[in-house]
């Protein structure tokens, strides 16, 4: 897998799939969007295909043309050619389309095109949330199930196609004894489903930021600093 920061770069080799999805995850405001849409360029620029579903109310244009600023025009052009974004609605939504993704590869492959190198989902989880209620937990279990299911389709994919995973989710807290530990949103499914997670969280001063990895299930953990600017993490 490839990586905008280059701590994480040097633990992966970019010519092997990461087997398994990949999350990252953080408090809101923290540059999860940013990190992934580098990773989504990092992919364009090697000639990579990128499907970027993103589901919150406005796509992030600021950050794109921020990113790209820098960027000469025939660069451009072949970085947005392979990088396409497709916006996510609901839920329901998101749990179709975790169901005909295949038929997309497949599709590509019966036309002898190049199929994803690259999916990314732009929140895994926040649509979901919206529709919980506390006071309907038989709709509640029927959710959770079907986030199950598009986690183990996304794992499919991953597994038969090489096309790697990277899902941005969020930050959710749990009381642990006498502590309150910052988790990704989810739960046990994620916890299942996610093979590597990287936590981004504000540090001592407004553009640092502390990146955490964990590797599931035996919880190896790294931990460095990086900075966020307009033209991404550094």
């Amino acid at each position: 897998m490839i990586f905008p920061i280059s701590q994480l770069q040097n633990l992966f080799d970019p010519k092997k799939p990461i087997l398994g999805l990949f999350s990252i995850y953080g408090n809101s405001g923290v540059g999860k969007t940013t990190f992934a849409l580098q990773t989504a360029i990092l992919y364009s620029k090697m000639g990579k295909n990128v499907l970027y579903f993103y589901s919150k109310p406005k796509l992030p244009v600021e950050k794109i043309n921020a990113l790209l600023e820098d960027k000469k025009k025939e660069e451009l052009d072949d970085i947005i050619e392979k990088i396409i974004i497709i916006k996510i609605n609901n839920f329901y939504n998101l749990y179709n389309i975790s169901f005909n993704l295949e038929f997309l590869i497949l599709n590509r492959i019966n036309m002898k095109e190049r199929i994803p190198h690259l999916i990314i989902i732009d929140s895994i989880t926040d649509l979901y949330r919206i529709e919980l209620n506390r006071d309907y937990k038989k709709e509640n279990t029927i959710l959770t199930y079907k986030l199950n299911q598009i986690l183990a389709n996304l794992f499919f994919l991953n597994k038969t196609y090489n096309t790697e995973i990277l899902l941005v989710n969020e930050s959710t807290h749990i009381n642990q004894g006498d502590k309150v530990l910052e988790v990704q949103s989810g739960g046990k499914v994620m916890e299942y489903w996610t093979n590597y997670s990287i936590k981004i969280s504000r540090a001592d001063s407004p553009n640092k930021r502390t990146i955490s990895l964990v590797k599931s299930p035996t919880n190896n953990f790294l931990e460095f600093s990086s900075f966020l600017t307009k033209q991404g993490f550094r």
